[in-house]
């Protein structure tokens, strides 16, 4: 099936139709695919479809990759496939395994199994919510255990010290990250703190955890994760997505640090150097959103830090 103007988002659906029925013989007649929240008008936008029995309870749900970047959900299941491996048996089970695979008309897809996305309302919603975040930022601090590895001296300047020289150096960034920026290559330069590889999701919040039948965690949205990755990104972004207190973070920032053997006044160097990868490779992250992110990640880290005890 090839089509010569981008895809409608009816259009994807239809021509889903045949390979989700196969991917889905085995657990149930397909009742319905239909698109899964509204349509967005940005030219990145991922097709998501809610997949459904004959009798209307939700079997999967179907990522196809936008036409302007039909490989993005093909690099998702690879980059879930190597964090899943990454994790291990035990941590990995918080990432799903496909049902099914593959390319339409140059797009890639993949049927992932239907898990229950958190509840957004406002009371029921906000003890939920508590009741989660503990089992999240349990499972956070295991990946970084798990994960952790020492860098390389090469890697060492290009995946730490460039990115952070060109986070001091961008005219643009806030003092606060500049300065972060800065005090990251200090010290670096004096063996102050020691640069660590650990895996990282890369957007780690609310919406990219969902829950099994069991009330168990499960996290999606793997694309732009990296087994090479960075600390403490993923933390704080978890942490402001679910509301912690700086005390809270503070305590959550202080055990992982105990784990990377740096001390806690270090981790906003650790996070620079993240804030500083991602600077070097925006890709769709439009940087008029990326400058107020970074600012808000190290305004935060540096008060938790402080709310612990400096």
């Amino acid at each position: 099936m090839a089509f010569t103007e981008p895809l409608t988002p009816i259009e994807v659906r239809d021509a889903l139709t045949k390979p989700v029925g196969e991917a889905l013989i085995y657990m149930a007649r397909v009742g319905s695919i239909e698109p899964l929240g509204p349509d967005k008008p940005v030219e990145d936008q991922t097709y998501k479809y809610l997949v459904t029995s004959s009798e209307g309870k939700p079997l999967a749900v179907v990522l196809c990759s936008p036409s302007v970047s039909p490989d993005l959900i093909a690099r998702g299941v690879r980059c879930a496939e190597e964090a899943k491996q990454a994790l291990g048996p035990e941590l990995g089970k918080v990432v799903l395994d496909p049902l099914g695979e593959g390319e339409l008309a140059g797009l890639s897809y993949v049927v992932l199994p239907y898990r229950h996305p958190l509840n957004e309302k406002r009371v029921t919603g906000w003890f939920q919510r508590r009741r989660v975040a503990p089992v999240v930022l349990d499972w956070l601090h295991g990946l970084t255990r798990q994960t952790m590895c020492d860098v390389s001296e090469s890697d060492v300047h290009a995946r730490f010290k460039r990115p952070l020289s060109l986070l001091a150096k961008s005219p643009d960034v806030s003092d606060a990250v500049r300065c972060a920026a800065e005090e990251g290559l200090r010290g670096l330069e004096q063996g102050r703190w020691t640069p660590r590889f650990v895996l990282m999701h890369n957007d780690l919040w609310r919406g990219n955890i969902l829950l099994d039948d069991n009330g168990g965690i499960v996290v999606i949205d793997w694309p732009g994760s990296k087994v090479d990755g960075y600390a403490l990104y993923d933390l704080v972004r978890l942490a402001d997505s679910f509301v912690l207190s700086n005390k809270a973070l503070g305590e959550q920032v202080r055990a992982h640090c105990r784990l990377l053997g740096c001390d806690a006044k270090d981790a906003a160097s650790h996070l620079a150097a993240s804030l500083g990868y991602l600077l070097c490779d925006l890709d769709h992250f439009p940087r008029h959103l990326f400058l107020p992110l970074a600012d808000k990640c190290v305004t935060r880290v540096s008060a938790a830090v402080e709310a612990t005890g400096g």
